[in-house]
């Protein structure tokens, strides 16, 4: 749920990055941070959190008179601690599910979904409703499936979804967009 700091006018809403180990989930958050207004970032213990990046970025525009920031984070991708990869849902006011395109990967993206799925129940997010956008990345590899092949396999919830190659940041800002435009929709 949103914080809302009436003081100061501020709304922080908190963004995850969800996905496999090496789907691009940092990838993106890097290009997203390069790319946008940022205020802050803070340091990556890699020792107590693997591959976990955590920044805000300040909205450009305001609702009913008030700043957002969106706090951008990513899950562990290395299956560590089950408990610790849920819990970053539980801050979530939007989710963003990296797919790794290639073939390969199939299972590893079906097990990340079904993960985050059980996360959400955990904290009572309902999944129905709540902002979610489906990134498939990686469509530059030579045995990445069809977007529409991909959208068949994991889009049962007809999220929005965009196709990314996040290292050259096709897709990043779109899919960024519209997760921020969908958990304001929500405020």
């Amino acid at each position: 749920m949103a914080l809302i700091d009436v003081k100061n006018k501020v709304i922080h809403c908190h963004i995850v990055y969800y996905g496999t180990a090496m789907s691009g989930r940092t990838t993106n958050l890097v290009y997203i941070h390069k790319n946008t207004r940022i205020e802050s970032i803070s340091s990556i213990d890699v020792a107590k959190h693997p591959y976990t990046i955590h920044f805000y970025c300040v909205h450009p525009e305001t609702v009913r008179g008030y700043q957002i920031y969106f706090h951008v984070s990513t899950n562990p991708g290395v299956l560590i601690n089950d408990k610790e990869r849920k819990s970053i849902i539980k801050q979530a006011d939007g989710v963003v599910i990296v797919i790794d395109s290639r073939r390969g990967k199939i299972n590893e993206n079906k097990l990340a979904i079904k993960e985050m799925k059980s996360a959400m129940k955990l904290y009572n997010k309902g999944i129905e409703n709540f902002p979610i956008v489906m990134q498939y990345n990686k469509q530059d590899f030579p045995d990445a499936l069809s977007f529409d092949e991909l959208n068949k396999r994991f889009n049962l919830y007809n999220w929005s979804h965009v196709e990314a190659i996040a290292t050259s940041g096709v897709g990043v800002l779109e899919t960024y967009s519209i997760i921020c435009e969908k958990i304001i929709n929500k405020l």
